[in-house]
């Protein structure tokens, strides 16, 4: 018999079921139901197509032997095919088209139960097929175990622009492969593909070796549960594409020999692992933790394109002996905390080769190697408001363009090198008692691009190569601060080349304010140095750098000083003076003082701002300290000065964000001082939770500078609530059984007188008669914030 058709068959019913065993050269079914244990295996090297209508209650097997051709399931436009328990097995050699086919071009495909998809062939199974009549569908309500050996091939969704397939899965899928497997498994196979993974739908990790690929496109997770595909070997897995993106709303771990992601969004935590090769793409990440490990020889060249969360922490690793470079062609966007750390002797590379942007903290902690970034021409750019970057002492981080566009404070916690060029647009920087090189060698000695911002706490370090430095220009210029609020620039000039090239280092150290009493005679000035700056700047030579004779000069000053004259005002050592005198400037900073004709020998030295005239120029009046200090139920305020000149008042002013201030106290200043003076004031009415404190120096004429900000907590009554909160009149204040020391201020800290009833544990406050607005209910145990609405 070399043929049987099905046609409006039943075979079998509910109550008992029939076992079969059908070996043909063709069979075809159409209208079919079975019920009990049935295989049916096609053997001849002529294609069979049907329509569908046909339930199979399982289990039951489909097998197109070696010798057999097409078989071809659910044909134009055809009812749907139900499976329970079903297992399809493509063995087909015969014919030009030896694939199988599910669900051809039929809508509602179901299959319930255990589904197995075994190919073993180059044509393969199809699950929906993009030819013929129509579009298809099909679900898979139970779990799937698709399995390729030698040259078998399986594709989910099999779509083009007229067939725009859909393949749904509602349980467990699992993907298979023989070691001597070189086919693939699609999850979809184009832009017109759709692989819906409901939310009990779950890609779960199989035996995935050889040559197998393993291809997501366009799928699309509705749900949150983890998804994973671990594959060994030579196995590949490439998710996403231009054409075929990818959503996944749950944890994610892909791991495979090469894996390959791109333009496939992440919104939970991502687990990227390639044995030998990985690269990520045009991605999203949004999931708070993302990890990408690079393992093996092969190299790995991330296009780039990546957008990063900014709470997510982002870390990379290379273990292998292969390159891992990332953003090598298009910016990756890194919102979040990236880390990275190369255990091998494979480089990994960030921002590879283009401008890639970093919002937050960049850490090499952990890393056995130095971190080198931008290698292939890129450029790290920080675009953050406050950002740090960390790494091992020993193998500290290496930018190749580092360009600092942050705002707020960027804080070194670890040495850092500049190569090639160092961009400064943007906010402060705070060394924390660490060195940044820029430069290294006198062939490399880098490049300064600076437009503001400055460096403090630290050391600065420049590499010069043996030609002449004009003074005041770029090439020279070392751009230290104070703290977070005065720039204190220096520069270093020679008017002949230098002997030899090597380093100068540069420490601006405002420890203290006020000045050191002097007395040296400045020949080449005329005048006697009356006093010096506590405040200096340390240089330092090394690397085998030496001036040609007596040619080098320097210029320092900067913001932050008290009222003086230019004419008053020197460079000058502690207690003596080195190289000849030139006049005080305003050309850059409101102070620079300039000394001449050093050599190399006195360029080693700490240098001050001098005066001759302590009456009508004196030195930087800075603030010692400021603090605020939680004293229940208050906050305590402190602060010192070395000495004041001029100094009419102080104002104390407070925020809750940091941003939006207000005035809380006016203390007097001491007008003029020389001696270390201490104030202090308390905020009676505190802020709950968090709040911020700074503090206004007002001088006479009506100038002023400000703190950097300090902050306080102070309690939130955990147990005492307000409702409603906002009220339009009457405040509930539950938890409190007493009115005793109960007080209502306004945003400034004034008290609001208003009526108060108290029944149990609960007190009413009348507030009919107060002005819309934030006000707090303040008690022994804490604060309350309450919001009155209109």
């Amino acid at each position: 018999m070399n043929r049987i058709t099905f046609t409006n068959y039943r075979m079998g019913d509910n109550v008992r079921g029939v076992t079969t065993n059908v070996t043909c050269g063709r069979i075809s079914f159409v209208g079919f139901t079975q019920w009990g244990t049935a295989f049916f295996t096609k053997t001849l090297n002529v294609d069979d197509v049907f329509g569908g209508g046909n339930y199979y209650h399982g289990p039951v097997t489909f097998t197109a032997d070696a010798t057999a051709s097409r078989w071809r399931m659910g044909d134009n436009l055809a009812l749907p095919d139900t499976f329970v328990d079903a297992s399809f097995r493509a063995n087909a050699l015969g014919g030009t088209n030896n694939n199988f086919i599910l669900g051809a071009n039929s809508q509602g495909n179901a299959f319930y139960g255990l589904t197995r998809i075994t190919s073993t062939t180059i044509g393969g199974v199809f699950v929906c097929r993009q030819n013929g009549n129509g579009t298809s569908s099909a679900t898979f309500h139970g779990p799937v175990v698709a399995r390729v050996t030698l040259t078998g091939n399986i594709t989910f969704a099999d779509s083009d622009s007229a067939h725009a397939n859909v393949v749904t899965f509602h349980d467990l899928v699992q993907s298979q492969s023989a070691s001597t497997s070189t086919g693939d498994i699609y999850y979809g196979n184009s832009g017109y593909s759709t692989v819906n993974v409901s939310p009990t739908g779950q890609f779960i990790p199989g035996t995935v070796q050889g040559m197998t690929s393993i291809h997501f496109r366009k799928v699309t997770q509705t749900g949150s549960l983890q998804q994973s595909l671990l594959g060994i070997s030579n196995s590949r897995v490439y998710c996403g594409g231009a054409a075929y993106p990818n959503v996944f709303n749950g944890p994610v771990d892909l791991k495979a020999d090469t894996l390959q992601v791109s333009y496939t969004t992440f919104n939970a935590n991502c687990d990227l692992t390639g044995l030998s090769h990985v690269t990520t793409a045009h991605s999203n990440y949004n999931g708070p933790t993302n990890t990408f490990t690079k393992q093996g020889v092969g190299n790995s060249s991330c296009a780039g394109g990546n957008t990063f969360d900014a709470n997510s922490t982002n870390t990379f690793y290379n273990y292998g002996t292969g390159y891992f470079r990332l953003a090598a062609s298009v910016p990756d966007d890194m919102n979040g905390i990236a880390r990275y750390q190369q255990h091998g002797t494979g480089a990994l590379v960030p921002a590879y080769g283009t401008a890639s942007t970093y919002a937050k903290n960049i850490s090499t902690v952990g890393t056995l190697t130095a971190i080198q970034f931008g290698v292939g021409g890129g450029t790290v750019v920080l675009d953050g408001a406050n950002q740090t970057i960390n790494g091992e002492a020993v193998q500290p981080p290496l930018f190749y363009r580092l360009n600092m566009g942050h705002t707020g404070t960027l804080t070194f916690l670890t040495p850092t090198t500049v190569r090639n060029t160092l961009t400064m647009n943007g906010g402060v920087v705070d060394l924390n008692g660490n060195t940044v090189t820029l430069g290294i060698s006198t062939g490399t000695p880098g490049t300064l691009s600076y437009t503001s911002g400055w460096c403090y706490g630290g050391t600065f370090t420049r590499w010069l190569n043996n030609t002449a430095i004009a003074l005041g220009g770029v090439n020279g210029l070392f751009p230290m601060g104070a703290s977070t609020t005065d720039y204190r620039p220096l520069w270093f000039g020679s008017t002949a080349n230098l002997t030899t090239g090597g380093t100068l280092s540069v420490d601006h150290s405002p420890t203290t304010s006020g000045s050191i009493a002097a007395n040296h005679l400045d020949a080449s000035w005329g005048n006697t140095v009356l006093g010096v700056s506590n405040a200096a700047w340390t240089l330092a030579t090394a690397n085998g750098l030496a001036v040609n004779g007596s040619t080098a000069r320097l210029r320092y000053g900067g913001t932050g000083f008290s009222p003086f004259v230019l004419t008053d005002l020197n460079a000058s050592l502690a207690t003596s003076v080195v190289g000849n005198f030139a006049a005080a400037t305003n050309a850059v900073v409101p102070l620079e003082v300039t000394r001449t004709a050093l050599n190399t020998a006195a360029l080693g030295n700490s240098w001050h701002i001098g005066t001759g005239n302590t009456i009508q120029s004196p030195l930087p009046i800075e603030l010692l300290y400021f603090t605020a200090t939680a004293a229940y139920p208050e906050v305590l305020l402190t602060w010192a000065t070395a000495s004041e000149h001029d100094n009419d008042h102080f104002v104390v002013e407070r925020s809750w964000n940091a941003e939006d201030w207000e005035a809380i106290a006016t203390v007097p200043g001491a007008g003029n001082s020389l001696g270390t003076i201490t104030y202090s004031d308390r905020d009676e009415y505190p802020l709950p939770g968090t709040s911020y404190y700074r503090l206004q120096q007002v001088d006479y004429d009506g100038t002023s500078t400000f703190s950097a900000p300090v902050s306080v907590r102070m309690k939130v009554l955990a147990a005492v609530t307000a409702f409603p909160n906002p009220s339009t009149a009457l405040i509930h204040i539950t938890g409190l059984s007493s009115t005793e020391g109960l007080t209502l201020t306004d945003m400034k800290g004034v008290v609001q007188q208003v009526p108060v009833h108290l029944d149990g544990n609960m007190i009413t406050l009348d507030g009919r008669d107060l002005a819309a607005g934030m006000y707090q209910v303040h008690t022994a145990a804490g604060s309350l914030r309450v919001i009155l609405s209109r």
